[in-house]
């Protein structure tokens, strides 16, 4: 089981007791791989799973060009594969180079 308290400084802006490990998923998932320190990301990939994780970021309309390029590395998977590869921001944030 995912204990969220473990995960707080990663999810400093969410009410902990409203978040469900399996219902949230996608949301702690992308979290760790935006935002995470390598421990908190150690802790979603025990707890998901390799392919749990694979679903969830094909689900994803949106991530950040450095953590897809992790997680299809990570998976073995074309990044071409993920739905969110083709969605490109109007205009990049400032701090992603």
């Amino acid at each position: 089981m995912l204990d969220l308290h473990l995960l707080s400084p990663l999810l400093w802006d969410v009410e902990l007791a409203s978040l469900d490990a399996e219902r949230h998923a996608g949301f702690l998932i992308r979290r760790a791989l935006e935002r995470g320190t390598w421990a908190e990301w150690r802790m979603i990939r025990a707890h998901y799973g390799d392919e749990r994780i694979r679903q969830e970021v094909a689900a994803m309309t949106r991530l950040e060009p450095k953590a897809l390029a992790y997680v299809a590395a990570l998976l073995d998977q074309p990044l071409e594969s993920f739905p969110c590869f083709a969605t490109t921001r109007s205009q990049p944030a400032p701090w992603i180079s």
